[in-house]
């Protein structure tokens, strides 16, 4: 077989392929051999028909069937022998078969970049703290105690901070509606019994210190100026007039923190709530240091390595980015004409960080063939078990899934990624404390 590769830029690869005429025709033998077992020819008993003649009545059948049997075989093959590290699917050009002469084709691939891998071992990673503070402590178990928080009707002074005002009002904008202005803005342009915390800036700007000193029952007109950088582009630098009415004031209480509080929580005792509160805090810290220290080994990895990454893969990446960013921002209230108004400075931002996330896959990839790092059968299966689990489906459900979507590579990438930055980690060493 004969292969040419054809350098198309870094990171693409145009390889041509001419298979011999020798093997093209063992190959028309072998399938005609094939399709003679089943051949339903009248005159002849299934199976029975001379070869010559399954080969003439079913030639183009089996001339297809060598194509498809000898182009991918032959691809993988030419690969293997140039030792090239293709990370997309082939595009086919240029099939050319006809019988007695020789198979022909090129495929278009991306490889993987070619570039030195730095010293790995030993990285320098900050110094962390996995146990929590006293303060730490307190604001993480009132944070618990918060979510568990009693709301009541306060109804002998008027709104102070950190209250939670439930409030209905209508809105108006250079004296009309002010859906009119703005017509996306349905969550600013009225309300009904809406729920809000006094606090500067919760709502609006100014909105909340508006309101204080209010009691249930008062109505009041607050008036807010909107930024220039506002999210619906129509009130930028306008006012709105908001037509308030207090319904109630609620005040939270926290419960307390005792022997019936520890077990609402499913804990034996208050002692065992704050041993086993403490631990679980302990090991989300060990976490965001180990999270903080493999941020640290990428940005060194990634300052240390040069090279450019296939196009195919910088799109992919770039899109799915993009659509993260818009629906996030979607999900948050963003208006389309204000997400539209930064489309370039999106589009550049999930650029850069879809470069950097294909080139660290590289890098750890090559790293862990440095070390040996694979991933087993049993980290798969546990993998698996564990997004059973999660999404509430059988471990067979997941299996079918992956395959359907064709993502099991995408899985064990993300299981050798975890052992790589595992290894890395174990390997780092923690700088000094200042």
């Amino acid at each position: 077989m004969n292969v040419t590769i054809e350098e198309i830029n870094a990171c693409s690869r145009r390889l041509r392929i001419e298979v011999p005429v020798n093997e093209v025709n063992e190959t028309i033998d072998r399938i005609t051999a094939e399709f003679q077992k089943d051949a339903k020819i009248p005159g002849f008993r299934p199976g029975k028909a001379p070869v010559a003649m399954v080969g003439k009545r079913y030639e183009k059948e089996i001339d297809e069937e060598v194509r498809r049997t000898l182009v991918p075989k032959s691809y993988r093959t030419a690969v293997k022998e140039k030792k090239l590290r293709v990370v997309t699917a082939p595009s086919l050009e240029e099939i050319k078969f006809e019988r007695g002469l020789s198979l022909s084709f090129a495929a278009l691939v991306d490889i993987s970049p070619d570039f030195v891998l730095p010293e790995y071992k030993g990285i320098a990673v900050p110094a962390t703290q996995h146990e929590v503070t006293a303060e730490e402590y307190e604001k993480a178990i009132n944070g618990m105690r918060d979510r568990f928080a009693d709301f009541l009707d306060v109804a002998d002074r008027g709104i102070q901070a950190g209250d939670f005002a439930v409030i209905s009002f209508d809105s108006t904008c250079d004296g009309k509606p002010l859906l009119e202005t703005a017509p996306a803005a349905k969550n600013l342009a009225a309300r009904k019994s809406f729920w809000l915390l006094i606090q500067d800036d919760a709502y609006l700007p100014s909105f909340g210190k508006q309101l204080l000193g209010l009691k249930p029952g008062d109505k009041k007109d607050v008036e807010v100026v909107f930024g220039d950088d506002f999210a619906h582009a129509e009130l930028r630098g306008k006012k709105a007039i908001f037509a308030v009415d207090v319904e109630q004031l609620k005040e939270k209480k926290l419960p307390e923190l005792n022997e019936e509080f520890a077990k609402k929580m499913n804990a034996d005792s208050l002692d065992a709530l704050h041993d086993q509160f403490r631990k679980m805090l302990n090991e989300h810290k060990k976490k965001e240091g180990d999270t903080e220290k493999g941020n640290k080994i990428v940005d060194y990895l990634l300052s240390k390595v040069n090279c450019e990454v296939p196009e195919s893969l910088l799109q992919h990446y770039t899109r799915n980015m993009i659509q993260d960013i818009v629906e996030q921002n979607y999900s948050q209230g963003v208006a389309p004409e204000a997400l539209e108004s930064k489309r370039d400075e999106i589009f550049h931002q999930a650029t850069h960080n879809a470069r950097e996330t294909v080139k660290i896959k590289f890098i750890l990839t090559r790293i862990a063939e440095q070390e040996n790092i694979e991933v087993t059968e049993e980290e798969l299966n546990t993998r698996i078990e564990q997004l059973a689990r999660r999404s509430g489906i059988t471990p067979q459900k997941v299996v079918e899934t992956l395959y359907e979507k064709n993502s099991f590579g995408a899985l064990e990438d993300e299981i050798l990624t975890t052992k790589t930055m595992a290894f890395l980690l174990k390997e780092s060493k923690e700088e000094s404390a200042p």
